[in-house]
């Protein structure tokens, strides 16, 4: 005859699926004359990504090679401002919490 103990799993990291920071969108700011040609573009992290191929002193779009305005970069820099990154930083702040729960989750199941 076979004996199973009654065990309870519990995630409690679960609550994070429903956290309003997953619910917004995450967007640049709107103080540079570039915020609104990021925004049609749709995507801010492939900008943003993009400006830590080039070196900001050559002074050359990472996508076409042209060469850019004068403080261009300080332009680029408004739009991923403090706040920006305060809402990124959140988002990989509630991945870790939730990858840990997973974590934690499988290693009590396998040891129940």
């Amino acid at each position: 005859m076979l004996c199973f103990r009654e065990s309870a799993l519990s995630f409690a990291e679960g609550e994070i699926e429903s956290h309003a920071s997953l619910q917004e969108t995450i967007t640049g700011s709107g103080d540079s004359y570039l915020s609104a040609l990021i925004s049609e573009l749709g995507n801010s992290d492939w900008v943003k990504q993009a400006f830590s191929f080039v070196p900001k002193e050559e002074g050359q779009c990472p996508f076409c090679q042209q060469p850019l305005p004068a403080r261009f970069y300080d332009e680029v820099r408004k739009v991923f401002d403090k706040m920006y990154e305060q809402r990124i930083g959140q988002l990989a702040s509630l991945k870790g919490r939730y990858e840990a729960g997973a974590a934690r989750l499988q290693s009590q199941y396998q040891s129940d």
